[in-house]
């Protein structure tokens, strides 16, 4: 066999990380903290905590993936938007349906769900996403918005943004091309904390005219 061929991993287990993981010997560590700790971490806890650190290594992995790519709107699929939260495929859908993640189907592509990677990206994804589509629900209806809607209202320029996209707000710059004014640069050069509430105020002027 070649050394460098790749050497599938043992049955059951995705990868070597995993194996490694699982099978570890906590012994050793358990041995040596007892003389240090006045209750020596248990061992399940170890592994636990393996598991916990190799998930953010994925979900690491995954963020750095997308940044390489440079394309904010590339499709993941729930799996993979799994891999970078650091939670399972059930979880994203149980996300999505909460109304902190959103999905699109794409009827020119053949690929079912696809989660737009800007979700996981900093400035958007957790608290300024589920704020911004929280209040995209149109008052007095019950969320979540649909996807189309989500997708639509954060990948848009809008005039009311200064002819900038809510998704260009949260991430704090520019996303192709087009001239912007200085008005406009400079929203894009404030703090977090007072973009996100731009876009907030912009999401509840739209939901708002959906009733009007």
């Amino acid at each position: 066999m070649n050394p460098n061929d790749n050497v599938p991993p043992p049955e059951g287990y995705p990868s070597w990380l995993d194996f490694a993981v699982e099978t570890f010997d906590t012994r050793g560590p358990s041995l040596e903290r007892m003389f240090v700790d006045d209750v020596p971490p248990d061992r399940d806890a170890m592994r636990q905590a393996a598991r916990a650190e190799l998930q953010q290594l994925r979900a690491a992995a995954a963020v750095l993936s997308s940044f390489a790519a440079g394309d904010p709107l590339a499709p993941m699929t729930a799996s993979e938007m799994g891999k970078a939260l650091g939670v399972d495929e059930q979880a994203v859908h149980s996300k999505e349906r909460a109304g902190q993640l959103f999905s699109i189907v794409r009827r020119s592509r053949n690929r079912g769900q696809e989660f737009p990677a800007f979700q996981i990206w900093p400035g958007v994804t957790g608290e300024p996403l589920e704020r911004a589509l929280a209040a995209l629900v149109p008052p007095g209806e019950k969320g979540p918005v649909t996807g189309t809607t989500a997708y639509g209202f954060l990948t848009s320029p809008t005039y009311l943004l200064g002819d900038l996209a809510p998704m260009e707000l949260l991430l704090g710059r520019q996303l192709g091309c087009r001239q912007i004014d200085a008005k406009s640069q400079a929203v894009l050069e404030s703090g977090a904390a007072e973009r996100l509430e731009l876009v907030i105020q912009t999401a509840r002027t739209i939901a708002a005219s959906e009733n009007a």
